[in-house]
């Protein structure tokens, strides 16, 4: 696979001249909304009150300058509110931050409770980030379907607002009731959305390269682990399960050649529906030959990392340099690059896929992307499902018709690359947005063009974020010798029946809801 690696000093330049852009757009003329914004704003009666509009999606930060201490800055939202003024002056937004998680711990772990609370005292936001689909999941979003197939009057160069965005990214959005949830701003990219942060300093010390394949990465974790460095899981999720590896680089190939099986209204992407009927059949599992070769190669992999990764502080170790590489979230890259208190020589590269030559069960891609340094449209689909729904709620309050133009207004092409670019975390689903510097370079880099796409969700993996939560546990235990085997596999086969009669249930009541 070819790679293309990232220095410090380049990225440094790059996160730069992204932050300079956000500064100069702050003081600046602001993003003109795209083709028919202004004629759509002239016919635009005002509004007789004034309303408020509680958003938990695309928050601003309190801070608006970069530091060491915070080095993601988000201004974008707060701009384009104000710009949106110009559109709807009579509507106040109400930014509602999500602060249920403790700092270092996984944030999925207390999303659930948090908005559990805020619906039973009425105090749920307009807008929200439905985080690994539990909003949706409870029944409490909107379909858009309907505003979808209208034009937004923000960007009516369009047929309709659907018509905006990448075809992939919605079609793997459609929820098991067939209906669409969200309006995509930020997706991560299939293959890399977790990439490995190379400490330059235990690679040229033991005349290591960045590894560019499976075996490669194998071969390197060995030579850091003998050497006294090991390599370290994204640390937020060491503690609780890390199994990031196996969803990104081992199942969407591991599973190529159960495609056909699993992809049943042949559109080559396997969404959480057909995954469930693949697992009521047998098709995947824990159980199945498939499913144990991916765990037990991640298995191996995971012999490698750190001396006690489960209970050491892994970002204290990675920052003092005693971590030969970590794996790094997708939306880590700007702050772990140009953190000016990590003084050790960085480089960013793909996480090497499993291919034939590297495992016999694994299967090799029939194509490449281009590395072209564009978005491969073929593989941008909704990982981790929604970044953006609108609630319930907003049918009692009477701002639904606010919070469809709210979402409307960022996803214009131009005004979602300014979100999007500010900090480059993750790729716009505007179909015409342009990328930003960062994403530019890392795209140089090919990615594998399987015939079937598998999203997070649609591996089969977890079907819900509580049997999520749990396989991790059991993941732990298993990597720290607390349990053999056969008895994790059992363990997994268990929550994955219950996780899937939880998302089964929770069709069944959306269907029912109509």
């Amino acid at each position: 696979m070819q790679s293309t690696r990232i220095s410090r000093r380049h990225f440094l330049a790059m996160a730069g001249a992204v932050g300079s852009a956000s500064l100069l757009a702050a003081c600046g003329p602001a993003p003109s909304g795209g083709a028919g914004a202004s004629e759509a704003a002239a016919g635009q009666a005002p509004a007789q009150a004034a309303r408020t509009l509680i958003v938990n999606a695309y928050v601003p930060t309190q801070w608006t300058e970069r530091s060491s201490e915070h080095p993601t800055v988000v201004n974008a939202p707060r701009i384009l509110a104000e710009n949106w003024k110009e559109h709807e002056p009579n509507v106040e937004i109400e930014w509602m931050e999500y602060t249920g998680s403790p700092a270092g711990e996984a944030g999925d772990t207390y999303y659930g409770s948090w908005l559990t609370a805020l619906v039973s005292a009425g105090n749920e936001p307009d807008i929200i980030s439905p985080l690994h689909e539990i909003p949706i999941q409870k029944g409490y979003c909107v379909p858009l379907d309907e505003f979808f197939a209208m034009p937004s009057p923000y960007a009516q160069q369009y047929a309709s607002w659907y018509d905006s965005f990448y075809p992939t990214v919605m079609n793997s959005l459609i929820f098991g009731d067939g209906r669409i949830y969200c309006a995509p701003v930020q997706q991560k990219l299939g293959g890399f959305e977790v990439g490995l942060m190379c400490n330059m300093e235990w690679f040229n010390k033991l005349g290591l390269e960045p590894p560019t394949s499976w075996t490669e990465q194998m071969e390197v974790s060995k030579a850091l682990k003998e050497a006294g460095a090991g390599w370290s899981p994204w640390p937020p999720e060491a503690k609780e399960g890390n199994i990031w590896c196996l969803g990104l680089q081992l199942l969407p190939s591991f599973l190529q050649d159960l495609g056909e099986q699993l992809d049943t209204n042949s559109d080559g992407f396997v969404s959480g529906e057909e995954a469930l009927e693949a697992f009521r059949a047998g098709i995947i599992g824990a159980n199945t030959p498939k499913y144990r070769e991916a765990w037990l190669e991640q298995k191996r992999a995971g012999s490698y990392w750190a001396d006690g990764w489960s209970t050491a502080d892994l970002e204290v170790m990675w920052r003092n340099g005693d971590i030969g590489y970590r794996q790094t979230g997708g939306w880590e890259f700007t702050e772990q690059k140009s953190d000016p208190m990590i003084a050790f020589e960085r480089v960013l590269v793909p996480p090497p896929f499993v291919i034939n030559s590297d495992h016999p069960e694994a299967n090799d891609p029939p194509a490449w992307t281009a590395g072209d340094g564009k978005i491969p449209a073929e593989i941008f689909t909704a990982i981790n499902g929604p970044d953006t729904a609108i609630m319930e709620v907003t049918k009692k309050r009477e701002t639904l018709d606010i919070a469809v133009k709210w979402l409307q207004w960022i996803t214009e092409p131009e005004n979602c690359a300014f979100i999007v670019n500010e900090n480059e975390e993750q790729l716009p689903c505007a179909i015409d947005a342009p990328l930003g510097p960062l994403w530019t370079e890392l795209l140089q880099n090919k990615m594998p063009l399987y015939d079937y796409q598998i999203a997070w969700w649609g591996e089969g993996l977890q079907f819900d974020n509580t049997e999520f939560n749990e396989v991790r546990k059991v993941f732990v235990a298993w990597m720290t010798g607390q349990m053999d085997d056969d008895t994790f596999f059992e363990r997994q086969q268990a929550e994955m029946t219950a996780g899937a009669d939880r998302y089964e249930e929770a069709i069944k009541a959306l269907k029912e809801k109509g």
